[in-house]
C-alpha cells in the first residue's frame, strides 16, 4: 500500500547504500554488495541514472538502502521487504538473494526516474522455480543464453534447466570423449550440416553468470534413451548397431544405450564426472523419458543382465540403470533428477528428484514415496506450444498444488 501521488525521485546526491550484517561472512557481504551493484547497473541501463554504490552505514535519506539488518526471519532465504517513501527506498532481507529480488521488484516499479510509495513483503512459494531451454535440438548462442538468464532473474526464477544432449545433438564438450562433439554435435538438416557445441570454458562462464543472479543451472544429459547422438559418436555403447549410425534428424527413430554392458556404465560415469566438475548445483538431470525397450529385448547383453539381476522385465532394467546412476551421483554428493518415466519399473532412492511432465499421477506417487518433485505440466508450462494450445490465460490459471 502507498499514498497516491507520493514517490521517491532519483536525483543528484542519491546513493545506493549496502549494509551487510556485522556478523555476516565475507562471502555474504560481497554478495550483498553485488546486489547493490545490480541495482546501479539496471538504473543506468534502463533509466540512464548513474548512482554510486557505497558499503557502510545508512544515512538519513535520499538513498536506496539494501540491508540484512533487522530482517524478519520469516522471509527465509529468498524473501525481502521493500519500502518506498518520498525520502528513501529500503530493501531488507536475510540473505543476498532476497536483496537481489527486492532490487528486481524496484526495477519493475521505476518509471520516469521515480518509484511510487509502496510497501511490499514478498517471499517465494516454491523453493524451485525453473525454466527449461532445449539447446540439444537447436543451438543457442552464449549471448542468447545470458539474455535468457537475465530475464529469468527479472522474473525471480532461480533455476535454468539446460537440455544439452538428445538424439538430434550433443552440445557439451567432454574432454575424455571428443567424438561426442566432433561427431555428435552435428546432423544433416535439409542436406546442410547443422550444429555447434559449448566448450567447457563457455559453460563455466555461464554457470558463474547465472550464479551471480542467484540462478542454478541444472544440466540434462539424456540417458538411456534420447541418446542417438551419443551412440552415433561411440557406437560401442549401443545394443545392436556396431556399424556407424548418424545423429538423428527430428523424424528418425531414436537409438538407446546398452543397459547390459558394463562398458556403458563406465562410459556414462566418465561423462557425469566431467559434468559434475562443471555444474556445482546439487541436481544432475539424466532425462530417462520415452525409452523404447525393444532394443534391450533383442540385445543378448541386456537379456543376460536381466537374468543375472533377477529383473522381471526390460522396464525393470531401466529402473536398475537409473538406480545405478543415482547411487553413483549420490556418492559424489549429487542428486539424480529425471522425467516421470523413471518411476516405471520399480522404486527409486529417496534422494532422486522426479519431474512429471506427461503422467501427473506420478506427482502423488513420487511424493508418497518420499521423493521431491518438480512439476512440469505440458498443459500449462510448455511455452513452445502454439498460442491456441497454451494461451497465456491458461498459463496464469495454473495452481501447481
Amino acid at each position: 500500500m502507498g499514498t497516491p501521488g507520493v514517490s521517491f525521485r532519483f536525483g543528484p546526491g542519491t546513493r545506493i547504500v549496502v549494509q551487510a550484517s556485522s556478523n555476516a561472512a565475507a562471502k555474504g557481504r560481497s554478495e550483498s554488495e553485488s546486489a547493490g551493484r545490480f541495482v546501479a547497473d539496471w538504473l543506468k541501463a534502463d533509466d540512464k541514472i548513474s548512482l554510486p554504490v557505497v558499503v557502510g552505514k545508512p544515512g538519513s535519506g535520499n538513498q536506496i538502502l539494501l540491508t540484512t539488518e533487522g530482517a524478519d526471519p520469516g522471509l527465509g532465504e529468498e524473501g525481502y521487504s521493500l519500502a518506498v517513501t518520498a525520502h528513501s527506498v529500503v530493501i531488507r532481507a536475510r540473505r543476498s538473494a532476497g536483496l537481489f529480488y527486492g532490487g528486481e521488484t524496484l526495477r519493475q516499479l521505476v518509471s520516469g526516474g521515480a518509484a511510487p510509495e509502496v510497501t511490499i513483503t514478498d517471499r517465494p512459494r516454491f523453493p524451485v522455480r525453473s525454466f527449461m531451454i532445449d539447446s540439444a535440438r537447436h543451438y543457442q548462442s552464449v549471448a542468447y543464453l545470458e539474455r535468457t538468464i537475465d530475464l529469468l532473474a527479472y522474473h525471480k526464477l532461480n533455476e535454468l534447466h539446460w537440455h544439452l544432449t538428445d538424439n538430434q545433438g550433443w552440445r557439451l564438450e567432454i574432454k575424455k570423449y571428443p567424438r561426442l562433439t566432433s561427431v555428435g554435435a552435428y546432423r544433416s538438416e535439409g542436406g546442410v550440416r547443422y550444429g555447434a557445441f559449448y566448450t567447457q570454458d563457455q559453460v563455466r562462464g555461464l554457470v558463474a553468470y547465472a550464479a551471480a543472479r542467484h540462478i542454478v543451472i541444472v544440466p540434462e544429459i539424456d540417458i538411456p534413451a534420447h541418446s542417438q547422438a551419443l551412440v552415433a559418436s561411440y557406437p560401442e555403447n549401443a545394443c545392436l548397431t556396431p556399424a556407424l549410425i548418424s545423429v538423428a534428424t527430428p523424424t528418425s527413430v531414436p537409438d538407446v544405450v546398452c543397459a547390459g554392458s558394463e562398458q556403458t556404465y563406465s562410459f556414462v560415469e566418465d561423462i557425469l564426472t566431467e559434468v559434475m566438475a562443471l555444474f556445482p548445483g546439487t541436481a544432475i538431470h539424466v532425462g530417462g523419458d520415452e525409452c523404447p525397450t525393444v532394443f534391450w529385448h533383442q540385445c543378448p547383453r541386456c537379456q543376460a543382465r536381466i537374468k543375472a539381476e533377477g529383473l522381471p522385465s526390460e522396464r525393470a532394467l531401466q529402473n536398475y540403470f537409473t538406480r545405478r546412476i543415482a547411487f553413483f551421483l549420490s556418492r559424489h554428493g549429487r542428486r539424480l533428477q529425471g522425467w516421470d518415466e523413471i518411476l516405471q519399473g520399480g522404486m527409486l532412492p529417496k534422494d532422486v528428484i522426479v519431474q512429471p511432465w506427461s503422467d501427473f499421477s506420478a506427482t502423488a506417487k513420487a511424493t508418497r514415496a518420499g521423493n521431491d518433485v518438480v512439476v512440469s505440466s505440458t498443459r500449462y508450462g510448455y511455452l513452445d506450444y502454439d498460442f491456441n494450445t497454451t494461451p497465456l490465460s491458461q498459463v496464469y490459471s495454473w495452481e501447481p498444488v
